[in-house]
C-alpha cells in the first residue's frame, strides 16, 4: 500500500496520463504559519481512457458524497426540532 496526501498535478503525455502524489513527511510551525515538508510519494501512469474512467468514478463518488452529507443535515435538523418541541411541550 502507498500512502500520499495529495494529488500534486496530472498532466497528459501523448496517449497517457501521469498523476504525481505526494505525501507530507515534516510539519513546522512558524509563529502563525504552519509549513508542510512534502515528498514525492508515488507516480502513477496510465492510460487517457483509464484517466476518464476515473473521472467518472469520482464525479459518481462526489454525488454519493453530497447526498449522505444532505441527508445527515436533514435528520439533524429533524433532531433538533423535536428538541425544541419537547422543550416548548415541557414549558
Amino acid at each position: 500500500m502507498i500512502y500520499a496526501d495529495n494529488v500534486v498535478n496530472i498532466t497528459i503525455v501523448g496517449p497517457n496520463a501521469r498523476l504525481r502524489f505526494d505525501a507530507i513527511k515534516e510539519v513546522t510551525k512558524e509563529k502563525e504559519e504552519t509549513k508542510f515538508q512534502t515528498e514525492e510519494a508515488l507516480t502513477l501512469v496510465l492510460p487517457v481512457p483509464a484517466l476518464g474512467k476515473l473521472a467518472e468514478i469520482l464525479e459518481n463518488l462526489k454525488q454519493q458524497i453530497e447526498q449522505q452529507q444532505t441527508e445527515q443535515q436533514k435528520q439533524l435538523a429533524e433532531e433538533s426540532n423535536k428538541e425544541k418541541a419537547k422543550s416548548k411541550d415541557k414549558k
